[in-house]
């Protein structure tokens, strides 16, 4: 076999196995994208990624941080590590918590 041969043989192997995956229905794609949405409790207050629903996250044990007006929430460890040197805080734990179910 020549390698032109080949390469067509792999493009037509590859072709009839994406026929055969079936097509997603529009509807179904926006119904799971409200689904993920509405998992979403909060965003970290570091790196900014999301912190689901009853999924564990930190916050800072120093009481000014915990005010309305800040509210600082964090996915891990290394993102509550990230506040520290902005805050000056002379004595600060990460403290474990649990998100709740609802916004």
């Amino acid at each position: 076999m020549q390698i032109q041969d080949i390469t067509n043989e792999l493009a037509n192997r590859l072709f009839s196995n994406l026929l055969m995956v079936p097509l997603l229905d529009a509807a179904k794609i926006k119904c799971h994208i409200k689904v993920m949405e509405n998992k979403v409790w909060r965003k970290c207050s570091a790196c900014k990624k999301d912190i689901l629903q009853k999924a564990p996250y930190y916050r800072c044990s120093v009481s000014t941080c915990n005010q309305k007006r800040f509210d600082y929430v964090f996915c891990s460890v290394s993102c509550f590590e990230r506040h520290l040197p902005g805050a000056r805080h002379k004595d600060a734990a990460a403290m474990n918590e649990v998100a709740p179910s609802t916004k």
